[in-house]
């Protein structure tokens, strides 16, 4: 007699479609698995019928209810859809259900088979912990506990306690692991770590490593370190620095070492895995991206693919703002550098393909780095390209939405779609759906009065709007346009948008002298007005009107050295009247220009003025310059020829004293925190002279009104200027009969050009045989090879750029301690901490193997030149008094015998005294005692303060005092007694006119 069958228990249906919509894309990828998640629906094929394109059977991942739109059949839940799916009854699909999702179908718990508890190791990486209330392939929510005692087999214990001891550097078996990463939550703390092995025989293993608590088969507890995994959810790698960078885009890595490799190539984005693997990418938390911008970066190979649409789907599940994949068809390119040193790529190789299982830290090993995935982004946006592609989900989607919409107009008829005018921008020759050929190029498409499409219209050369730009206070709007002239050169424009008014003849203007070809018909113009006015760029840049340090970035009209938040340019209406560029190497510039530089202190002095302008911006140094004074032909005009290529050509570079106000604030503005060279200071109007030496050296221009009667932004710069002359400044200005003021001779130091060795401004010839030949041959080299230096100095300082402060102000203070004298004056002091400075700055440029100079050499020329200055000067002390008394002695020598009457009446003189000025008297000893009424002083003291003047002259015994006061009462014929300053004729000592 047979046994009765046994009869099953009853199913809890609720309880498992319940568990089944927890892990509804495990679900739905095990039962439909060429479906792809849209919002809240996953759509697929129906797999009971014929159904050849996905659309009209879809899934409510968040409810559970489906519908087949073609054949009306639908259900309430995951139970009856797997019961649909696999023709079988609900009892039996809620069973196998329960069986993919591991939990009782009567009980709905975590079902754990005793088998299952006495494994000692899996197939996940040596997962021993059983993984409660989660589905292969899902992000799971929060485990539910396991019942009886095999739950208590391994209880990880997270965050790692502050007191732990140190991991176990060492596994039993396998030994010393190669790598090893650590797991940290949003806070910092550790989770757990993950160690990577190599196998003797080949290949890697990775295990995890907790801490936690573990029940033997004995039943003895252990706490502490052991080799074991956690059990799902599991934590990402990356947490603490998704929590540093909420607003970082997140870019997704099968592993830990390729994650870290494109945390490396992307610093922009945050860099994360998954523990465990291509195959446990389920049994991850994803739930912090929520909200965040995904990239996914798959290993080149079909397990890498698949990982990535694993993670594709779960990135969804978990609120992902926006999941996107990395094109790897971009990276098949051989990363290298240009010929100045910038990344960039060499020639495309035909048919090359990635190795497999290629991943980011293959292509950090090939020589990629961040600078050359900018590149290559940069390079795609020209090319209207883009490194980031939509997810192949999205694109399936896309084309069945494309699909169904093509199928609905087919079933409705034809409709009508209004045509649209537009431009379009060809790279490369195309054609078109009637067989007409076009060329590269921008075109307009248009339409007549009927709104029938025209035959395009070609508008311009291929020109391209990269970024929108825009200065700090939100003005200034522009745009970054680039394009290529014939000869293939590129080219980089940020434009003012204010070049659009009136007619835009500003601005085709500077197109046709970059070499932009485009139409010229009137309609055309416009035409391409409106394209560059219309163009909406995604990315946005920001704009500066004058050279230098902009932050952390240095802006030159071409080009722009180190990064800061978002790029920065030099915006300005034409590109035309700079004069930095390049020509021949750097080591052709140390070779035939700067070592003859070495042992000639003005030449040493006049390089390192350049590099010492680089340095002001950084280091908070006023503006403030140097004057090469001497006769023609010493060779001055050679030293800042010197100094002129370290930026561009000399002959260009160099610029004239002979300017406006107006054009020397323009052109100081040019070459902000560079050196400004001028050249012949006799050419400048002695009357502007000091004017113009005070407006380079106090950085700002002239308060002007603007055309609304309000006031217009002040230009403004830091600059050192190097200038050249065969008179002093205070000499040019005599010639106007004004005096130089002492902060004028400040600011412009005075230098005298001939190094008094019989060469001029040289004191080494090189083998030369005169001065004149030296001369001859490093301002032609200085022609043929220039403007490398600024660029390769700027290059190192950027990595120098937080210890630059400290590192100048131990420099200078041991300079100035050396070669200051003892009680200098201020004004002493300020142009010592110049010359410091321009020291300093060639001895760096010898640091960072930009000149090739012998170390202490600089620093040395600065020396010489400084004590040169100071002996021309006549000491330490404040130039002031000198120049008072030079003052009282030059009035006396031109008007002692014109203007001053004998005050006993014996001179023999038959003119008459015209505007008199006061009285002289014979001293016993022969000179003359000058009494000049108080009335009078002030002309005597032209320029200064008189009282001041008076005061000096009783303290240093040039004038007769009385009662304290340093005027006396004397009587004067015809005038009575009146107070009058006496001078004595102590006035004249140490000087050549004691005699007057």
């Amino acid at each position: 007699m047979s046994e009765p069958a046994r009869k099953l228990p009853p199913v809890d249906f609720k309880a498992v479609a319940a568990a089944a919509l927890a892990a509804a894309d495990a679900v739905l990828s095990r039962w439909l698995p060429d479906g792809r998640r849209h919002g809240a629906e996953y759509i697929a094929r129906n797999p009971t019928r014929d159904d050849r394109k996905p659309g009209s059977f879809s899934i409510n991942a968040h409810t559970g209810a489906w519908m087949d739109g073609a054949t009306g059949d639908k259900g309430g839940d995951l139970v009856a859809l797997v019961a649909y799916l696999d023709r079988v009854k609900q009892p039996e699909a809620a069973r196998r259900l329960a069986e993919f999702l591991r939990i009782d179908p009567v009980s709905a718990v975590p079902a754990v088979p005793r088998s299952r508890r006495e494994k000692t190791a899996s197939n996940d990486n040596g997962l021993h912990a059983v993984e409660a209330g989660t589905a292969p392939g899902t992000a799971a929510g929060p485990a539910v506990p396991a019942r009886g005692p095999a739950a208590e087999d391994w209880q990880p214990l997270q965050p790692v306690p502050d007191d732990a001891p140190p991991a176990p550097a060492r596994h039993p078996r396998k030994g010393e692991p190669v790598r090893r990463w650590e797991y940290r939550d949003a806070a910092g703390r550790l989770l757990f770590i993950v160690c990577r092995f190599e196998r003797p025989e080949g290949g890697k293993e990775v295990q995890p490593l907790a801490w936690g608590r573990l029940r033997d088969r004995n039943g003895k507890v252990r706490t502490g370190w052991h080799w074991k995994a956690l059990p799902a959810p599991r934590p990402l790698y990356g947490l603490d620095r998704l929590a540093a960078r909420p607003e970082a885009p997140v870019l997704i890595c099968e592993g830990e070492k390729a994650a870290d490799a494109a945390g490396e190539l992307f610093p922009g984005s945050v860099a994360i895995t998954s523990p465990n693997g291509s195959n446990a990418a389920g049994k991850a938390d994803w739930r912090p991206l929520a909200g965040r911008s995904c990239v996914l970066w798959p290993d080149a190979d079909a397990p890498g693919t698949a990982y990535a649409e694993a993670v594709e789907r779960l990135a969804e599940a978990a609120g992902a703002r926006c999941v996107q994949w990395l094109d790897l068809r971009e990276l098949r390119r051989t990363p290298g550098t240009d010929a100045e040193g910038r990344p960039g790529f060499e020639a495309w190789e035909a048919g090359r393909e990635l190795a497999d299982g290629w991943d980011a830290a293959d292509a950090l090993a090939e020589g990629w780095t961040a600078g050359h995935m900018a590149e290559l982004q940069r390079q795609l946006q020209f090319l209207d390209g883009c490194l980031f592609v939509p997810t192949p989900a999205q694109r399936a989607a896309a084309l069945a939405e494309a699909d169904m919409q093509a199928e609905t107009a087919g079933a409705a008829g034809p409709a009508a779609v209004a045509f649209v005018p537009h431009f379009e921008l060809l790279e490369q020759w195309t054609e078109d759906t009637q067989g007409r050929r076009r060329g590269p190029g921008l075109y307009w498409h248009g339409c007549d009065r009927q709104g029938e499409p025209l035959a395009p219209e070609w508008i311009s050369d291929p020109l391209h709007v990269l970024a929108c730009t825009r200065d700090q206070r939100g003005e200034a709007w522009g745009r970054l346009l680039a394009f290529k002239d014939h000869e293939g050169r590129r080219h980089e424009w940020a434009m003012p948008m204010e070049l659009l008014r009136s007619d835009g003849a500003e601005l085709r203007g500077e197109l046709l002298r970059l070499g932009l070809i485009f139409a010229t018909g009137p309609r055309a113009r416009q035409r391409l007005a409106d394209y560059i006015a219309q163009e909406r760029p995604a990315d946005f840049a920001r704009c500066v009107e004058r050279t230098g340090w902009h932050g952390d970035a240095f802006v030159l009209p071409h080009r722009t050295f180190g990064e800061g938040a978002e790029r920065v340019l030099f915006q300005a209406e034409t590109t035309a009247g700079h004069a930095f560029s390049e020509r021949g190497t750097l080591a052709e510039w140390r070779t035939h220009v700067a070592a003859h530089c070495i042992g000639n202190s003005r030449l040493l002095l006049a390089a390192s003025c350049g590099f010492a302008a680089l340095l002001l911006g950084r280091i908070g140094e006023e503006s403030g310059g140097f004057h090469l004074r001497g006769g023609s032909s010493t060779g001055k005009t050679t030293a800042l020829h010197v100094a002129a290529s370290l930026f561009g050509p000399p002959g260009r570079y160099v610029q004239r004293w002979r300017a406006t106000a107006n054009g020397l604030e323009a052109i100081a503005v040019q070459h902000s925190d560079c050196l400004l060279i001028l050249d012949e200071l006799a050419q400048v109007d002695p009357k502007d002279a000091g004017e113009a030496a005070y407006l380079l050296a106090n950085g700002q221009g002239k308060a002007r009104a603007g055309r609304s009667g309000g006031a217009r932004a002040r230009a403004s710069w830091r600059l050192l200027f190097l200038s050249a002359g065969e008179i002093s400044l205070s000499e040019h200005m005599r010639a106007a009969g004004k005096r130089a003021h002492a902060g004028q001779e400040i600011r412009l130091a005075d230098l005298d050009a001939d190094a008094g060795r019989g060469f001029g401004i040289f004191e080494a010839l090189h083998g030369r045989a005169d001065g004149a030949a030296l001369s001859r041959e490093l301002s032609d080299a200085a022609g043929r090879y220039h403007g490398t230096a600024a660029p390769a100095f700027l290059s190192a300082l950027l990595a120098d750029l937080a210890a630059l402060p400290g590192t100048v102000e131990a420099l200078r203070r041991a300079w100035l301690a050396r070669h200051l004298p003892a009680g200098a004056s201020g004004q002493a002091h300020r142009v010592a901490g110049r010359f410091a400075l321009v020291g300093i700055a060639g001895e760096l440029a010898s640091r960072y193997a930009v000149t090739g100079w012998p170390q202490g050499a600089a620093l040395e020329a600065a020396a010489v030149c400084w004590r040169a200055w100071l002996e021309g000067r006549g000491g330490p002390g404040n130039a002031e008094p000198a120049a008072m008394l030079d003052q009282v002695r030059r009035f006396l020598l031109a008007h002692g015998e014109a203007r001053f009457a004998d005050l006993d009446g014996s001179d023999d003189r038959r003119t008459i005294i015209v505007n008199r000025a006061g009285f002289r008297e014979r001293t016993p000893a022969g000179g003359w005692r000058y009494l000049i009424p108080a009335e009078g002083w002030p002309e005597v003291c032209s320029g200064f303060e008189p009282k001041a003047v008076a005061a000096l002259l009783a303290a240093r015994g040039c004038l007769d005092t009385e009662d304290g006061r340093t005027t006396r009462r004397e009587r004067l014929p015809g005038l009575g007694r009146v107070r009058c300053y006496v001078v004595l004729p102590a006035l004249w000592e140490g000087t050549d006119d004691a005699a007057a």
